[in-house]
Formats: structure tokens, C-alpha cells, sequence
């Protein structure tokens, strides 16, 4: 099984019939993977230069290049948002595209901060987890960390 169904297995509640947004997408592994459950995939990057997937094959799965920080979705469109592998890529940003996200994911939603990059886990483990203000789960599963904010 490869890494990114893993991912997909484990949060398949949030995703199952669900209208997803995949947040610095970069090669959209994890959105290609989320389209077979989810109703809707939307996933964004600054670029579309990482983008190896064949999106277009998918009828419920689009990209669209846009900046995570301000992004030009209603609020309250997304069932969950995911950052998969993506967190050390926002760092110094990563309180602006959180806003967002709780911005166009609905009330009782999911937001998942899921990373297998060591860089990664470290900033989320003692520096991001100390600023959420949100009660927030945590969980390990090696090789990866799992965070998932409940919106509200």
C-alpha cells in the first residue's frame, strides 16, 4: 500500500463523500488519492510545476492555481481541508492560510495537518501546536503525524 492510502485509510471519515480542498497540493498525490472517496476534490498551489497527475482524468477532481492566503472561495464550501507534506512549505505563513481554511471549511468541519517530512513534525510538534488556540488531536502514526483541527 502506498504511503498516500495509508493517509486516505486513515482519515476516510473526513473524506468519504465530502467536498475536499487540498491545500499546497504540490504533485496532488494526496488529492488524486482523496478523488476515489471523496465527492469533490478541489486542490491549490502557488504553481502547477509539481503537477505530474493526469487531474483532467478525474471529473471530481480540479486544481486551480491560487494563493493559500487569500483565497477566493465563500466561506463555508469545504467539509475538510487537508495540508498533506506541505506545513514546512507555509511556515512563515501558516496562521494566514489556517485562517483560510476555517474561513471556507464549514462549521463542525475538519481541517488535518498531516506531514511524514521530519522538518515538518518538528515545526507542528513545538512551535505550530503551541499557537493553535483550537483543542486539536494528535496522533502518530509512523511514518506519520497527524493534527486535525475541528472547526467551528
Amino acid at each position: 500500500m502506498k504511503r498516500v492510502d495509508r493517509v486516505i485509510q486513515h482519515i476516510a471519515d473526513s473524506l468519504n463523500d465530502k467536498d475536499v480542498l487540498e491545500v499546497a497540493c504540490g504533485c496532488a498525490e494526496f488529492s488524486y488519492a482523496a478523488s476515489n472517496i471523496a465527492k469533490t476534490v478541489t486542490c491549490i498551489d502557488i504553481d502547477d510545476t509539481r503537477i505530474k497527475l493526469n487531474i483532467s482524468e478525474r471529473t471530481n477532481l480540479k486544481f486551480q492555481m491560487l494563493d493559500a492566503t487569500e483565497m477566493n472561495f465563500v466561506d463555508d464550501l469545504f467539509d475538510t481541508a487537508v495540508l498533506y507534506n506541505a506545513v514546512g512549505h507555509l511556515e512563515g505563513i501558516i496562521e494566514k492560510v489556517l485562517s483560510e481554511c476555517r474561513r471556507v471549511v464549514k462549521p463542525n468541519g475538519d481541517i488535518y495537518l498531516i506531514s511524514s517530512f521530519k522538518m515538518d513534525k518538528w515545526f507542528l510538534r513545538d512551535t505550530l501546536l503551541r499557537r493553535l488556540q483550537e483543542n486539536v488531536e494528535v496522533q502518530e502514526i509512523e511514518p506519520f503525524l497527524f493534527v486535525k483541527i475541528k472547526n467551528h
